[in-house]
């Protein structure tokens, strides 16, 4: 049954490169639109419910989360672009085997994953805070299994995970890139997997190009994937100037949102902020910076980022990606 052998070679969390590439003209975060990219996958060609998919991939996306995703994205000018990406995806996937058994890694029990001594020891090498550990074990919940972090199979150890804990995590993820892959495959020999790698995604290059003037343009905002290396092509300490409070996250966040949007006051409006709010926020992470991060909307022009604001949105969804 193609449902069945699609299913297996697709992760319930979509790769983050062909999500971030795919939906970059959408305010809603990576973190809910991958869910929904993967059923989508699973629907071209078939006549399965909603439902049937949903339990297939062990989505937690709701038919509401669908349903406002591909609306979203079907009124956007890419979205024949997405359309034919996903469904030549589908095509390559029937036609090709795939590294990962995403079907056998969604079912694992992940509630050993990566203990306090192997994690202290890691500190102990790399010099990373040990208080990064719910952060630590939730990125390799994610890589290992392909589900969204989120998720209830993570365990317990994984709900103390934080976004700002990320944010930190980033900054030693070139170091403890390694680390992690190791104990990744340390966990797979404990469960019987030894030919398969830690994480794995389709390459890039099945990947159309999207319409420039309505998405950034990926040749030139560097796309960072498991393929490529965990810490991607924009080093993660760009996000330092940011990270200054409890609540300095969020400002990072919002900003990534405000990219595709014709204005300030357009994506205020769908955030369901003010305009000055929204904008206050922005003022206040280019003051960090020293330096702007959008080129504003005028008459004649849409609102984009400058070359140094594609950076930090670029480190920022590495982030939320894990």
């Amino acid at each position: 049954m193609v449902l069945s052998r699609r299913a297996r070679k697709v992760p319930t969390d979509f790769w983050f490169t062909w999500t971030a590439r795919l939906c970059a003209s959408l305010s809603s975060s990576a973190l809910s639109q991958g869910p929904v990219l993967a059923m989508s996958v699973l629907m071209v060609g078939s006549h399965a419910t909603h439902q049937a998919i949903r339990e297939r991939l062990r989505s937690p996306a709701s038919d509401v989360l669908v349903t406002k995703t591909l609306r979203g994205l079907r009124a956007r000018g890419t979205w024949a672009d997405v359309a034919n990406a996903l469904i030549g995806l589908a095509d390559h996937l029937d036609a090709n085997e795939v590294a990962i058994d995403y079907e056998r890694r969604r079912t694992l029990d992940y509630n050993g994953l990566l203990p306090p001594r192997i994690w202290r020891g890691i500190c102990g090498r790399t010099g990373v805070p040990i208080e990064l550990e719910h952060a630590a074990r939730s990125l390799l919940f994610h890589r290992l299994s392909g589900l969204p972090r989120q998720s209830a199979r993570a365990g317990r150890p994984i709900a103390g995970d934080k976004q700002h804990e990320r944010a930190y995590l980033a900054w030693y993820l070139t170091i403890l890139s390694s680390e992690l892959d190791a104990e990744g495959h340390a966990y797979l020999a404990r469960n019987g997997i030894h030919d398969e790698p830690v994480t794995w995604q389709p390459l890039s290059t099945l990947l159309p190009p999207l319409d420039p003037n309505r998405t950034p343009n990926p040749r030139e905002v560097p796309l960072s994937g498991p393929s490529r290396g965990i810490a991607g092509d924009v080093p993660h300490e760009i996000l330092a100037p940011a990270l200054t409070g409890h609540n300095s996250w969020q400002p990072l966040e919002r900003f990534v949102s405000c990219l595709g949007h014709h204005s300030i006051v357009r994506a205020a409006e769908t955030m369901g902020l003010s305009h000055g709010s929204l904008n206050h926020q922005i003022v206040l992470l280019e003051a960090a910076y020293g330096q702007p991060l959008l080129i504003r909307a005028t008459k004649a022009q849409t609102m984009r980022p400058t070359a140094f604001g594609q950076q930090v949105a670029q480190a920022v969804m590495c982030v939320l990606a894990g």
